[in-house]
């Protein structure tokens, strides 16, 4: 995961992605006492590393349900969605949005998110969204994140789409 040059481009299906990641999501969110739903469109294809983009997938699943901690644990909702976007230069872009209901991301530490090392956890180490940021960077992507209106955070990671025509 940390070797530079290591990575294995290969087309990754992002809904058979997630569904792969769907038993180990849906205990996390048990064990977190927190519900769970995806709504992704099948046939988005991208071009990336399948185990690391499981595994930022993951890391960001967690990192929403830690969000989480201190709301009642019926308002606690952790999503994903997949879609398409077309920017201005009709360029296809695929978005795996992860969200959360918890309280967001503070001010102060939205300056430091994606540095290595940084954490708000007393037993995280503060590299997984930098790793999971130079991963999709490296990818031709890039990982977005916004403070939802009514509350919580959602993060995205935004790459290509690939198509094989």
């Amino acid at each position: 995961y940390l070797q530079k040059g290591s990575t294995v481009k290969a087309t990754v299906e992002v809904e058979e992605a997630i569904t792969r990641l769907h038993p180990i999501i849906n205990a996390l969110t048990k064990e977190k006492r927190s519900n769970f739903t995806v709504e992704t469109k099948p046939g988005l294809l991208v071009r990336i590393d399948p185990a690391l983009f499981e595994q930022i997938i993951l890391n960001l699943c967690k990192n929403a349900l830690d969000a989480m901690a201190h709301t009642i644990p019926a308002k606690r909702h952790l999503s994903i969605r997949s879609n398409i976007v077309v920017d201005t230069h009709d360029k296809r872009w695929i978005h795996i949005d992860v969200s959360d209901t918890g309280n967001g991301v503070s001010e102060e530490n939205s300056k430091k998110l994606f540095e290595s090392f940084f954490t708000t956890k007393s037993e995280g180490m503060g590299i997984g969204l930098s790793l999971s940021r130079s991963v999709t960077e490296s990818h031709g992507g890039k990982i977005a994140w916004v403070n939802n209106a009514h509350g919580g955070a959602t993060f995205s990671i935004i790459l290509p789409q690939f198509t094989t025509e």
